[in-house]
């Protein structure tokens, strides 16, 4: 845009968006503040108002994904506290809507002592749930000790399987006017 010395709206009209130029200036602000959801389905207008081919506007896409992604691990990384994920019956809540406002999260445990592997296996099986709102029955749980190592135990802390990397869980975010909403919001 810079480049081409256009602004947003005129990018949008060349994009397609003439009749709907709002619509368009609102996928462009999107895709400018990271949200590449709709990306690839933007390429080729992208293309289009920016008069390159489409393949550059995807590998950028692409560059873009593996940015976020590498601040993102960075992030976790630096974050990162052994931990307890319990495995329940189902991976994915329902109903999901549900889940996201009250806080899937429950699905963690941050034990109060890491001191070492066995205190960590104790505490987890002292405080593993019956069972864990919209996810289920706990059937097992996964330790993260590690951004680089976990492993995986049945309900009787069986050790299943060892993984070269923890066991991360999905999120959700609910935006509302263009901002995000926290559970407290509702």
């Amino acid at each position: 845009m810079r480049a081409l010395g256009l602004t947003k709206a005129q990018l949008a009209g060349r994009m397609g968006y003439a009749s709907t130029v709002a619509k368009g200036v609102r996928r462009i602000e999107a895709l400018l503040a990271g949200d590449l959801k709709q990306s690839r389905e933007l390429a080729d207008k992208l293309a289009a108002g920016l008069d390159v081919d489409e393949a550059s506007v995807l590998g950028a896409i692409d560059d873009s994904r593996y940015v976020q992604w590498a601040r993102d691990d960075r992030a976790y990384r630096q974050s990162f506290q052994p931990h307890v994920v319990w495995a329940t019956t189902s991976s994915i809540p329902s109903p999901i809507v549900v889940a996201g406002l009250v806080n899937a999260r429950s699905r963690l445990f941050w034990y109060p002592d890491p001191d070492s592997a066995e205190t960590i296996l104790r505490q987890a099986v002292a405080a593993m749930p019956e069972g864990v709102v919209c996810y289920g029955r706990v059937v097992g749980f996964c330790i993260n000790y590690s951004p680089d190592h976990a492993v995986r135990f049945d309900r009787e802390a069986v050790s299943l399987e060892t993984l070269a990397h923890a066991v991360r869980l999905g999120f959700s975010r609910a935006l509302l006017g263009g901002r995000p909403l926290a559970p407290k919001d509702l």
